[in-house]
């Protein structure tokens, strides 16, 4: 049986969109920061935690489990977004050296924000925090006040 590709076809939408494939290990953020991106030769699909297995590993699971569900063009790109907040600690760093061992065979891009995404998020609505020992709570915190 062909695989379908993961494209709905919505007005505007041309054949040779190009997609990107983007699993987080993130719920919330990654998505609802793609989803402001609109483009009738780019789709972005963010395939976010739901289960709250967050690890390397596990998103990358994630991510060829969906890459065998569907059919995917020559110039789709795939991404693996992770925190690098407890993921470099010493009882962790090991799991997101194979996760980057893997992408790399794969072919699959990867984005390690420092310490977290949020930071990106951030960094929208304000200046670049100077804190010496900048966490993903404070980064929380901090678009909380930049926001509202």
């Amino acid at each position: 049986m062909r695989k379908k590709r993961p494209l709905e076809r919505t007005p505007g939408m041309l054949r040779d969109t190009t997609l990107i494939i983007i699993a987080s290990e993130d719920r919330y953020a990654v998505k609802q920061y793609f989803e402001m991106f609109r483009s009738n030769r780019i789709k972005i699909r963010v395939l976010g935690t739901e289960d709250n297995n967050s690890s390397p590993s596990h998103v990358m699971a994630r991510l060829e489990k969906y890459m065998k569900e569907y059919h995917f063009g020559e110039g789709d790109i795939f991404w693996l977004v992770c925190d690098t907040d407890h993921w470099i600690e010493p009882n962790h760093i090991s799991n997101l050296t194979k996760v980057l061992q893997l992408c790399n065979q794969k072919g699959i891009k990867v984005a390690l924000s420092n310490p977290c995404f949020d930071l990106w998020l951030l960094l929208h609505f304000a200046e670049f925090p100077q804190d010496d020992e900048l966490n993903c709570n404070e980064v929380g915190n901090k678009i909380r006040e930049a926001v509202g």
